[in-house]
């Protein structure tokens, strides 16, 4: 599988798919989380989690940030903002964050239209090395948020250590009420906290009017899923 990730990223077979996230009431796009495909793959999952393993993920996260900044700089509307995730692997080598940060301030736009989605993919063991990370990404301008907030068990614990902007609910949190009232609850829980320290809140999964319901009533701010938009291929992002 590691063999079929770098052939795909060597001879082109790896896409981007844009999907937008919304504010949960209004429904008016805030961003676009961009997505890493491969062509003839039904899921990127084996694949990316092969990079992480055989210690190839870097280069994923560096094409996907380059291209990222690349496109914001050739598309200077205010309101078109990107987010595209970087592994937590990345996150604890200072010196990928320094080639990210490098490749980000070559290009001219204006950094708050980019944000970092930390996945939780990989365990970030060495918390102190990834909070010295999320200040550099910050230092620069860029916005910092935890993905897949609440898929694993150290998800509270990195929310205290690191100083991110944002998180993103898991879609688990969305289950049938019936069966997960504890989720609720913390995710009620969870973004008046957010709220509170100022760290932007978003749900993910939304693909009913009943799961936009279940984010305005436990105060979450955004909203991303089929309901809004299915993730479309881009064929411009690795234009530049």
């Amino acid at each position: 599988m590691a063999e079929r990730f770098r052939d795909a990223v060597m001879n082109g077979r790896l896409m981007a798919a844009r999907q937008p996230v919304v504010e949960t009431r209004s429904g008016a796009i805030s961003h676009y989380e961009v997505l890493a495909r491969f062509n003839g793959e039904d899921s990127p999952v084996s694949m990316i989690m092969a990079a992480e393993k055989s210690g190839q993920i870097a280069h994923l996260d560096y094409i996907m940030i380059s291209a990222a900044a690349a496109q914001l700089e050739a598309r200077q509307e205010p309101g078109y903002r990107l987010a595209v995730n970087i592994s937590g692997e990345s996150l604890q080598r200072l010196d990928v964050i320094r080639e990210l940060c490098a490749v980000i301030s070559g290009h001219r736009f204006v950094r708050s239209r980019l944000i970092v989605e930390v996945t939780e993919s990989a365990q970030i063991s060495d918390i102190e090395t990834a909070a010295r990370a999320v200040t550099m990404l910050r230092a620069i301008g860029v916005g910092v948020s935890l993905d897949d907030f609440g898929a694993g068990s150290a998800s509270f614990g990195y929310l205290r250590a690191l100083d991110v902007d944002g998180l993103k609910f898991d879609g688990s949190f969305l289950l049938p009420s019936e069966t997960n009232r504890r989720g609720l609850a913390l995710m009620r829980s969870v973004a008046r906290m957010c709220s509170e320290l100022g760290i932007i809140s978003v749900g993910e999964r939304i693909e009913t009017e009943s799961d936009r319901r279940i984010l305005i009533e436990a105060g979450v701010m955004y909203a991303q899923g089929y309901l809004y938009g299915r993730p479309v291929i881009d064929d411009t992002f690795f234009a530049r």
